[in-house]
């Protein structure tokens, strides 16, 4: 299924668990859309790591609880940069352009801000909307940029390392109670 299916399985316990990015837990969690704000995380690594298992972290996986998951743990997914096929050297060349996004309105308000309309698809669609000018341009990591083939519909590449693609790995409260103690131990370390 889609991640909303996923993530939806897993509270009703249809699925033991799934990873879901945090920009698709924002209906599920609204904490949790605090990790889609910009420049939020540090990026040195090893500052970020320390914000997301100190108490900040720790706070954000127990806001699961009442929400039908147990969180156990943040796993980073990199930096988004931006990727256009129109040249972007300034906030001003963003005014205009039309950029893809998860479903999140912190995303969406992100584009908003500076003149940019954002539209959320599923990433499945992303290359052929970047190919054929659904949209303008998109957010995601290198790695992801460049496993994606995104540089092939793509002119341009802005290495903004704007936000963290913060991904939280979720069970089924029932089902992670059933594991004996020694087995969640292995899991979460």
């Amino acid at each position: 299924g889609n991640q909303r299916q996923m993530n939806e399985g897993v509270q009703f316990g249809t699925i033991e668990g799934t990873v879901s990015a945090a920009a698709f837990l924002g209906g599920f969690n609204p904490v949790v859309s605090i990790m889609d704000i910009p420049f939020l995380l540090p990026v040195d690594r090893a500052k970020a790591q320390e914000l997301r298992q100190g108490k900040f972290g720790k706070a954000l996986l127990k806001s699961f609880d009442s929400r039908g998951f147990k969180a156990i743990a943040t796993w980073p997914n990199g930096r988004k940069n931006f990727t256009s096929n129109k040249p972007i050297t300034t906030i001003a060349d963003y005014k205009g352009q039309s950029f893809r996004v998860m479903d999140s309105k912190i995303l969406i308000e992100q584009f908003a801000a500076i003149g940019a309309s954002a539209i959320a698809l599923p990433f499945g669609e992303l290359y052929t909307a970047l190919q054929n000018g659904v949209v303008d341009g998109e957010e995601n990591p290198l790695d992801t940029i460049q496993r994606m083939k995104f540089y092939e519909v793509q002119k341009y590449l802005v290495t903004s390392e704007h936000g963290a693609m913060e991904d939280y790995v979720l069970f089924n409260p029932s089902y992670w109670e059933s594991l004996p103690e020694n087995y969640q131990k292995i899991i979460v370390d």
